[in-house]
């Protein structure tokens, strides 16, 4: 993760003015994209830039044998999910969807990991729609998923639009 950092941040140094932000963005994805036997993100970022599809199934039934990581695992697997748009094997792409069922994320106990939690569950049920509880690792099928999601979410957009974040504060002296 360090090697990372340091390489995006060497990558975004010029003399003068910082690149547009397009640009920044499209670093980030290209330095991603080139980590070898990378993670979740160097997969997602090689589908963002429609590159070695072969590599990216591979990779990801390897890092879906034993998932990890919890909502922090739900957030990369969802982008790759959507990402794939085709460019996944039949055999990646039903793993991925089988490890919704298989692998049970733990929610979290902050509002960041909340948040993490929902509006991932929300985007797969989405992806995902009129499927039976025996298909979720929550036991809820994708419209109960999408419901209680929908629900924490716009709950939180109104607490935070009201009075603030819970955790984080920036009026707080």
């Amino acid at each position: 993760m360090k090697l990372l950092i340091v390489a995006m941040a060497a990558t975004l140094m010029t003399a003068g003015e910082a690149p547009a932000f397009p640009e920044r963005i499209r670093k980030v994805i290209e330095t991603s994209a080139n980590i070898p036997n990378g993670s979740y993100a160097t997969i997602a970022a090689r589908l963002k830039l429609r590159r070695d599809a072969d590599w990216c199934s591979r990779r990801l039934l390897e890092l879906l044998r034993e998932p990890s990581g919890d909502m922090f695992w739900q957030f990369p697997i969802t982008a790759i999910a959507l990402l794939d748009q085709g460019q996944l094997t039949t055999e990646a792409r039903t793993a991925l969807r089988q490890s919704w069922k298989t692998y049970m994320p733990y929610r979290g106990d902050t509002e960041n990991h909340w948040l993490l939690y929902y509006t991932t569950l929300y985007l797969m049920a989405q992806k995902y729609p009129n499927e039976a509880g025996e298909s979720w690792f929550t036991g809820k099928s994708s419209n109960e998923n999408l419901r209680e999601a929908e629900g924490f979410l716009y709950e939180w957009m109104r607490l935070t639009t009201t009075i603030g974040q819970g955790e984080y504060d920036c009026t707080q002296r």
